[in-house]
């Protein structure tokens, strides 16, 4: 648990420039400097995980808080079981070139009907507890866009997951209400699309219909 009182501010990494790979390991490494120290990566950004083995050099990869995810509802070639479960934290850690993960996610674990597939038995939480227990991951999460009711459910009944991750912003509160329960049980929550996926970095000319 060292690494919850550490995380301050993230940075997710599925919108990091794809072209300019010198610049964009720079960039990374002048937000670590700057005290941006969670980053946020998948198995299925581009291939972001080769371009942050580079970015964790050099001593970066004890200035942060760790963590990768993976879907098999956006890789639809590979089933909810332990075994991809397994297979994708190996390749992560593989990709990154790093002896473990301070977090690994399921991503995107958005209807009942996937929460109970990933929690049967021989189902993802099972490779994911079997990693744990190993040392390949410290800490196990997930992340969601299920309706708020299906949120709260899943965080009451996820006792396997230290950590969720909500999307949440000016314009979009829904989620309020999960994060104070999830905070209550104990987890470490997460919050992404914080500038609203950049849109507040844009035209934010619908701010003045907010007061």
């Amino acid at each position: 648990w060292w690494t919850l009182s550490k995380m301050r501010v993230g940075l997710g990494t599925t919108r990091f420039p794809k072209k300019d790979r010198k610049n964009t390991v720079r960039l990374f490494r002048f937000a670590i400097d700057s005290g941006m120290n969670y980053i946020d990566a998948s198995r299925s950004y581009w291939d972001i995980e080769l371009l942050l083995k580079k970015v964790l050099k050099d001593g970066y990869r004890e200035k942060v808080t760790l963590s990768s995810k993976w879907s098999p509802w956006m890789m639809k070639k590979e089933e909810p079981t332990e075994f991809y479960m397994r297979k994708n934290i190996e390749e992560s850690l593989k990709r990154l070139d790093v002896d473990y993960l301070d977090y690994y996610q399921i991503w995107h674990l958005s209807s009942r009907e996937q929460f109970r597939s990933v929690t049967k038995k021989g189902g993802m939480v099972d490779g994911l507890l079997k990693a744990k227990d190993e040392g390949l991951i410290k800490e196990i999460g997930y992340t969601t866009h299920d309706t708020l009711e299906n949120a709260i459910k899943s965080i009451k009944e996820a006792e396997w997951a230290s950590m969720v991750t909500f999307s949440y912003n000016l314009l979009n509160q829904e989620f309020e209400e999960a994060l104070r329960i999830a905070k209550e049980l104990g987890k470490t929550t997460v919050v992404m699309n914080p500038l609203g996926g950049g849109s507040f970095l844009r035209d934010n000319s619908f701010l003045k219909n907010l007061s």
